[in-house]
């Protein structure tokens, strides 16, 4: 792979990130300090990159997360309207966490072209329950509406939540993470 000198950065807003489906060009490529994983599944591949791994607790920490369809043709994955990716953190430490990433129920398709990908910025989803552990740092993380992280080493997940074809079809089960580093 060669080294990319584009930030991750922010592209476009989170809602308009979820409705581009058919993006044209390659994911982006790490950088030798970047933070970067992909996984592939038949012709569907996920990547997540964030323009390092290392963080400091008063940094934004910019992730996205990219499927793309490397298959001939057209292809149609089923699944939440909002996008077919979520995201989740877990310290490395002490295993915590906001808990796994929240999709709607609801079920739309996503249409992929060849060589199309659909980017999504990191975002938050789930929510809080009357036996929610460590309650303090779940309430703390979903009032923030970007990503910061208390000190330690973090894992950062996105995974697809879709069906190949129409909804209830054959699972896409792609997960990715990257390990990052905040300090004070």
């Amino acid at each position: 792979m060669r080294a990319s000198a584009t930030p991750i950065g922010r592209w476009v807003s989170p809602v308009l990130a979820v409705a581009l489906v058919a993006c044209s060009g390659p994911a982006p490529e790490p950088t030798d300090s970047a933070a970067f994983a992909a996984d592939r599944e038949g012709d569907f591949e996920l990547t997540i990159a964030s323009d390092r791994s290392q963080y400091r607790t008063s940094d934004v920490i910019p992730v996205l997360a990219t499927l793309t369809y490397h298959g001939a043709g057209e292809s149609t994955l089923s699944g939440p309207s909002a996008g077919p990716i979520g995201f989740t953190v877990i310290r490395v430490t002490d295993g915590l966490t906001p808990g796994e990433p929240g999709f709607r129920l609801d079920c739309g398709s996503h249409e992929f072209r060849e060589g199309a990908s659909m980017r999504t910025d990191f975002r938050k989803s789930g929510g809080i329950t009357d036996d929610t552990p460590n309650v303090d740092f779940v309430e703390a993380y979903f009032a923030d509406p970007e990503l910061h992280l208390p000190t330690g080493r973090w894992r950062v997940i996105a995974l697809t939540a879709a069906s190949l074809d129409a909804c209830g079809g054959p699972p896409l089960s792609l997960r990715v993470e990257i390990e990052i580093t905040v300090t004070d």
